[in-house]
This record gives C-alpha cells, sequence and structure tokens, in this order.
C-alpha cells in the first residue's frame, strides 16, 4: 500500500464512521416515539430518576469534551509510532462513531429527538478536524526527510575517533578471503581496548554465525560484537510495532529468529501486519507472492537492506535490494529500510559503543549505505577501496566521505601516526 493509498484508506475509515453514525441516528428517531416511555426524564418519571439522568447527561457531556482531544492525540501518536494501518483505522472509525452513540444516549434519556443529530454532527466535526491533524502519507514524507543526511562538515581529525563501527563484507573480507590489514586492525583495536563493532546489511546470517566465519578467517571476536541486519531490523521494527505483530518474513532462518526473538507472529503468508524481507538465496515466485498479496493486503512493506549488489568471489552479485525492487514494482509500495543507511540500524550500532557519534567512524567500502548511513547518524566515515564504490565515486559524491583508505591495513598505519602510536 503506497503513502496515497494510506491516506485514502485512513479517510474511509472515518468516513464510514459518519455513514454508520447516520443509519443510527436514523433509526433512533424513527423508534423514538415507542421509547419515550422509557425515557428517565419523561413526564412520569420521579423526581430523584429526572436528577440522576440531569446529572448524568452533564457528566456525558464533560466526557465527550474531553474524550475528543484525548482520542485525536492517540490518532497521532499512533500514525508517527507506525501503527499497523487496521488499528489506526479501526480508531479513526470509532472516533467519528462514537459521537452517535452519545447522542442516542441523550435521546433515549430525554426522549428528545434532536439529540442524536445534534452528537451526529460532532462527528463532522471529529473527521474534519482529524482529517486536518493527520495524514499518513505528510507524516511518511516528514519522517523520510526527518532521516536525510545533515549538512557537510569539515573533516575531523583522526586522532579524535574513540571508536568505530566496521562493515563486513567488502570491509574485513570478501566471499571466504580475509582482506588485506583486517587482522592486525582489529587486533590493534583489541589491545588498545579501542571500542568497536562489525555491522552488516547482510540478514543471512546470525551473530554467532559470524563469529564462526570470522574466527575462520582468523579474526577472533564474540557474538555480541556482531550486528546483523537481521538482529538490527528486529529490534528496530520492534520499538515502533505492537507486541505480538504478525511478520511474514523473507529470508533465512537467522531473520525468523531474529524476529521470534523480539516477540513477534511469524506467518507464512496474508494477512500480515508486516513483510520483512531480508536476502534470502533460495527466493522463489512463491515466496515474491505471497508477500506481495499481504502488502496489498494493507501489510507494512520493510526491508532489512537496500544492498542491490554485494561483493563476492566471483564478483558483484544481486543483493537484496533486488528483491525489493522486484516487490515495489509488483505493489507500487516502496520499502521502510531498517538496515544502512536508514538511522535504525545505525543507532543499534551506536547503543553498543556508549561514546558518540562524532567521536566513532563508520568504516564501509559502499558510498550509499556505509557512508550515507554514517553522515545520517553524525559520525565520522571512512570508505575502503576495493570493495564496491571507486575513488572517483567518492570524489564526487555530496558531501563526500570523510577520509579514503585502500583498506584496514593503510587505515592502521594513518591511524596510529594520527594518535602518535608507533
Amino acid at each position: 500500500m503506497t503513502d496515497h493509498h494510506a491516506t485514502q484508506r485512513y479517510r474511509r475509515a472515518g468516513a464510514a464512521g459518519i455513514v454508520v453514525g447516520a443509519l443510527l441516528m436514523a433509526l433512533t428517531v424513527v423508534a423514538l416515539p415507542w421509547l419515550k416511555s422509557l425515557a428517565l426524564l419523561s413526564p412520569a418519571a420521579t423526581g430523584g430518576s429526572v436528577l440522576a439522568a440531569r446529572l448524568f447527561l452533564v457528566a456525558l457531556g464533560a466526557f465527550v469534551v474531553i474524550e475528543m482531544p484525548l482520542l485525536l492525540v492517540v490518532l497521532i501518536r499512533m500514525a508517527w509510532r507506525n501503527f499497523p494501518p487496521r488499528q489506526l483505522n479501526a480508531i479513526h472509525f470509532l472516533y467519528t462513531l462514537s459521537p452517535t452513540f452519545y447522542g442516542i444516549i441523550g435521546a433515549l434519556l430525554t426522549g428528545v429527538a434532536w439529540w442524536a443529530p445534534l452528537m451526529w454532527a460532532l462527528g463532522l466535526v471529529r473527521i474534519l478536524s482529524s482529517h486536518f491533524a493527520i495524514d499518513p502519507s505528510r507524516l511518511a514524507q516528514k519522517r523520510r526527510e526527518s532521516t536525510q543526511r545533515p549538512a557537510p562538515r569539515a573533516a575531523p581529525d583522526l586522532a579524535t575517533i574513540r571508536a568505530f563501527v566496521l562493515d563486513m563484507d567488502g570491509v574485513l573480507y570478501r566471499g571466504n578471503h580475509v582482506r588485506d590489514g583486517a587482522v592486525d586492525f582489529v587486533r590493534y583495536l583489541a589491545q588498545r581496548e579501542i571500542p568497536f563493532v562489525f555491522l552488516t546489511n547482510n540478514a543471512t546470517r546470525s551473530s554467532a554465525m559470524y563469529g564462526e566465519k570470522l574466527a575462520a578467517l582468523g579474526i577472533e571476536v564474540p557474538p555480541s560484537r556482531i550486528i546483523g541486519a537481521a538482529q538490527a531490523s528486529a529490534e528496530a521494527l520492534a520499538r515502533s510495532a505492537v507486541k505480538g505483530a504478525r511478520v511474514l518474513p523473507i529470508g533465512t532462518d537467522a531473520l525468523r529468529q531474529a524476529l521470534a526473538a523480539q516477540h513477534f507472529t511469524l506467518v507464512d503468508g496474508p494477512p500480515a501486519d508486516y513483510v520483512v524481507v531480508g536476502l534470502d538465496p533460495e527466493l522463489s515466485y512463491e515466496k515474491l507472492k505471497r508477500a506481495a498479496l499481504a502488502i496489498r493486503g494493507g501489510a507494512q512493506f520493510i526491508g532489512t537492506n537496500p544492498d542491490k549488489t554485494f561483493p563476492a568471489e566471483e564478483g558483484l552479485v544481486p543483493g537484496n535490494g533486488s528483491a525489493l525492487a522486484y516487490l515495489e514494482a509488483a505493489t507500487d509500495q516502496p520499502p521502510r529500510i531498517m538496515g544502512k543507511p536508514s538511522l535504525p540500524m545505525m543507532q543499534v550500532a551506536l547503543s553498543h559503543l556508549d561514546v558518540p557519534a562524532s567521536e566513532v567512524a563508520m568504516v564501509g567500502d559502499r558510498i550509499e549505505t556505509d557512508i550515507v548511513g554514517g553522515q545520517a547518524a553524525e559520525m565520522v566515515t571512512v570508505l575502503l577501496l576495493g570493495g564496491v564504490s571507486s575513488r572517483t565515486a567518492a570524489e564526487q559524491a555530496s558531501p563526500p566521505p570523510d577520509f579514503i583508505f585502500d583498506d584496514l591495513g593503510d587505515l592502521l598505519r594513518h591511524y596510529r601516526a594520527a594518535r602518535h602510536d608507533p
């Protein structure tokens, strides 16, 4: 569902509340002559009943005055926190329908028919207020604008860097071969007790699985220092989603395990609240079909990362961004990206370091994810050549990375020199 379609469905839900309210109001007005004898404020009512009914009407009026802004605030907060569209639309429906119920109660208490249309008219005021205050497409645009890159700044001194966030594919290794200087660089950080984490947009493996791969390459690190796109996406999504929300995952077991660890309900087909797509080596048309149907049915479209390719031993091969492009073409809805360059994944990485972003270096080989993500998080950015992006592309980027080095060995030499550490 595109942003425009989300707005349409939200407004249709409010209009449905008005229409249902009109039907109930008409039914009340027609039936009221037969129900007047039940009214507590009728001539036959006793003094005590009249007083109780009047007090109830006063309390109802106060409740209506207080309830309207409170529900509107709830709607706005739900929209900003990316609640599933079905829940947002259901609350909007009740928001516009509830005044009619108050009018029906008033009419039955007093035996006066105009209570129902008067309160129904309040529903019209509510739908206008909610349409003015909440536009899902406008909010989606504002959320995207809030994650745009900051203005260019002067390149910092390498000596000011107190922690590192290191991409993995193309930085530490390429395929199953470790890159020059990677082992020495990681050993240096460990010996000097300089905080660091590894951050990868690849969602096919768990942290433990990546730890085993790195150990086989000669890089010994605990799994707690490794953050994959599956883990970061699940943690970031859990911050805004309702606990137990239905998720249709497209990816490996690592993605499913990460989502299950955040207490999502995993489903294999529509209906779903979210479709989360990570790199899937066994991707099939059947999986893509189920995902597309779920998205068209109202599920939010989430991508763990936008990488269209990734470096392998035989060259650049299709990445998760290729699958996202397929589904976007099939559903007319762009994905919401959790991994680099979006802020959620960068914030997860920074939370593991406890160092100000301005003193943390994001080291990567791809401008559109590693460098842009680091800039969005206001980190120092370091591009390593020999991966995806070239020096020419880096120099033409706006803004360019703060530093460009050939590999981690080259970065280590310059970093030690800046720290006067022979």
